[in-house]
């Protein structure tokens, strides 16, 4: 069932797509001041003042959304493309810093064998770092925090995994950003402090920000 909102909203959009496709091209950038005014006035006619005012309030907010709501999509997508952008490039510093990992690596400090990191991979429990990330010369490098005793392994493997086909470096951008809606903390924090229940909502609202890039 839809809201009274959206079938305001819709109501007033098909009315405006309409107006405008039943103008002639030629006539849309010199719109008649006047036969705009008496059709405004011949709708509106039988309103109070209050509510023509509250009326045009709401169309302009109305007709004012999208244009933000299309902006706003743009400021993220490109303030998401940054910080992917610059963990592709921090690869060396990265590796230096002892934050990634090679896969054999990390086979021997957490005693996985190497049949199981694969079926870990396959079910995107764990992931690896992407060839695009500076440095990696074409081997395999795993966030180390997946092998670091501070943060319970089942929880990291089930937020990986309901990441789903988030790439690699998504992946770490989630885990190691922090959002005002944690507290100003970071994934991994909050997996290190038992703190587990904001998880689920921001991996939905996470996943749901890349589908809407």
């Amino acid at each position: 069932m839809s809201s009274p909102l959206f079938l305001s909203s819709y109501v007033l959009y098909k009315s405006a797509l309409t107006a405008f496709l039943d103008t002639p091209e030629s006539e849309r950038s010199e719109l008649s001041e006047r036969d705009v005014m008496r059709a405004y006035t011949r709708a509106t006619a039988e309103l109070t003042k209050r509510d023509e005012n509250e009326f045009i309030e709401f169309a302009q907010r109305v007709l004012l959304l999208p244009r933000k709501a299309r902006t706003a999509a743009a400021e993220r997508a490109h303030h998401q493309w940054k910080l992917d952008r610059a963990i592709v490039t921090a690869g060396g510093r990265l590796i230096d810093s002892g934050t990634l990992i090679r896969d054999d690596e990390f086979l021997r400090r957490t005693g996985m064998s190497k049949e199981a990191l694969v079926e870990k991979l396959a079910s995107r429990e764990i992931f690896e770092m992407p060839q695009e990330v500076h440095y990696l010369g074409g081997d395999s490098y795993i966030p180390s925090f997946f092998a670091d005793p501070r943060f319970d392994t089942k929880t990291l493997y089930a937020v990986s995994g309901s990441l789903g086909a988030c790439n690699g470096v998504q992946k770490f951008r989630f885990f190691t950003t922090a959002a005002e809606t944690l507290g100003n903390r970071t994934p991994l924090e909050l997996i290190e402090q038992h703190d587990l229940e904001p998880l689920p909502h921001a991996v939905k609202a996470f996943r749901s920000s890349l589908r809407k890039r």
